[in-house]
């Protein structure tokens, strides 16, 4: 039976859990909706790649609206319908309540770049991101152009954040723009991420100031190295076979490498008996023509072997003849002496 004594301590037991409970929840919603800070180094960095992209690319940097710059960051917007419902900045918003979004949070039928019209700008365009927990430490980055390439250390959250929009084909096409002016802001935060919005516009209400140019970190861009060039490797020497001597019918031969002239060498004819005027045709196996070197010139070296036995055999031919003709007169001077030894008169 609980008494009166316990039913007042269990009411203080019960109140001071309440309080308890009512302060965690209420750190909670502090911590969730509270931002950590502005990234303004950051932000600053982000206009300067923007500006590198933009020289690899070959065209004109942006001059900073510190307008814009204001509103990306932190600068109350209002919606156009209600002017009752404010938001903080672009970056602040996203940083506070929740991811990045090209509509007002509190309108969010809005497109924010319909409203800049308002602020007196023309042509506009916004590109947001949240870069989470990359930190500030230092990154070399390297982007390849149209034109050229460009090589800077930066931030890691800003290397991660401008190669991000650099290969989103809607997110390039506003940051190589036709742009006159840029105004970008970052805040960071309860959970370490980095919140950027950058406005874009051509013409505005207000002045422009120059583009940072400084990067943050002195580190020195890496040397380049050559490309080594590979060792080439000995080809290989292909023999060809011998060639195989000639079968067939003699070949006419190239010209000699001696320039002296070369005599046609001459055969005398063998003198033949007037009862044996025909010589064999067949040569001896030894004969040969000579070269100019001395040398045997066997098939294809343009010599002949059958041209001298011709000349021999005509010349045996013709020999003959002579003497059969010679023997034939002679026998017929013989035999007219004899019959005129036994015309009449004669015993």
């Amino acid at each position: 039976m609980l008494t009166q004594s316990g039913l007042s301590r269990a009411v203080h037991a019960a109140l001071a859990l309440g309080v308890a409970l009512a302060a965690t929840m209420a750190f909670a919603v502090q911590t969730a909706e509270a931002a950590s800070g502005p990234a303004d180094a950051q932000a600053s960095e982000m206009v300067r790649l923007i500006n590198g992209v933009r020289w690899a690319n070959n065209l004109p940097a942006l001059n900073v609206d510190p307008k814009l710059a204001g509103l990306a960051r932190d600068t109350p917007i209002a919606c156009p319908a209600d002017a009752s419902l404010v938001m903080l900045g672009r970056a602040k918003d996203f940083a506070t309540y929740g991811p990045p979004s090209h509509y007002l949070r509190l309108c969010p039928t809005v497109m924010f770049v319909s409203t800049l019209q308002s602020y007196g700008y023309g042509t506009t365009g916004e590109i947001d991101l949240d870069n989470l927990n990359y930190g500030t430490g230092a990154r070399l980055l390297s982007y390849t152009g149209s034109k050229r390439a460009w090589q800077t250390w930066t931030y890691y959250t800003n290397q991660a954040g401008i190669l991000g929009w650099m290969n989103s084909p809607t997110h390039r096409a506003i940051v190589v723009g036709g742009y006159d002016r840029v105004g970008c802001g970052g805040w960071i935060g309860a959970d370490g991420a980095f919140f950027y919005d950058c406005l874009f516009g051509s013409g505005g209400p207000g002045s422009t100031v120059a583009p940072p140019t400084q990067a943050p970190f002195n580190i020195p861009l890496p040397t380049a190295q050559p490309t080594p060039r590979p060792t080439p490797r000995p080809t290989p020497v292909v023999t060809a076979p011998p060639k195989p001597a000639p079968t067939g019918a003699p070949t006419k031969s190239e010209a000699p490498l001696d320039p002296t002239p070369v005599a046609t060498p001459t055969i005398a004819a063998a003198a033949t008996p007037a009862s044996s005027p025909t010589v064999s045709p067949t040569p001896s196996p030894r004969q040969s023509a000579t070269s100019p070197a001395g040398k045997s010139a066997g098939p294809g070296t343009g010599a002949s072997t059958s041209e001298p036995l011709i000349a021999s055999s005509i010349v045996g031919v013709a020999t003959g003849a002579l003497a059969g003709l010679l023997a034939a007169s002679y026998g017929l001077l013989v035999t007219l002496r004899r019959r005129g030894r036994r015309r009449p008169g004669a015993s």
